[in-house]
């Protein structure tokens, strides 16, 4: 069962710049979860990352659940690409991410 503690890594990501540290926290969560909910996942292979792409247009009819994120599936990865303006909300994103 997860713990609490187990979610505190959360509280200190914001502002995390190394894709690589974003994707083993990621990794971590998505295990714990994963484990926790005794589900296995649709893309097992998961690759998280922070962009500079400053092309996110959000519009009216856009999914609220995709905001800040541009995700793309290729050869069984699916990549989540977090666009670095909405770090302050990278806590939320991530775990978002991971249920999903």
């Amino acid at each position: 069962m997860i713990e609490v503690t187990d979610l505190q890594i959360l509280e200190n990501i914001i502002g995390e710049k190394s894709n690589n540290d974003l994707d083993k926290i990621f990794q971590r969560l998505f295990k714990d979860i994963q484990s926790y909910l005794n589900l296995k996942p649709f893309y097992r292979n998961v690759q998280v990352m922070i962009t500079k792409d400053n092309i996110m247009n959000i519009s009216k009819s856009e999914d609220i659940f995709s905001i800040g994120v541009n995700i793309h599936k290729q050869d069984q990865i699916l990549t989540i690409e977090i666009n670095e303006n909405y770090s302050r909300f990278l806590n939320f994103i991530l775990l978002r991410e991971v249920y999903n």
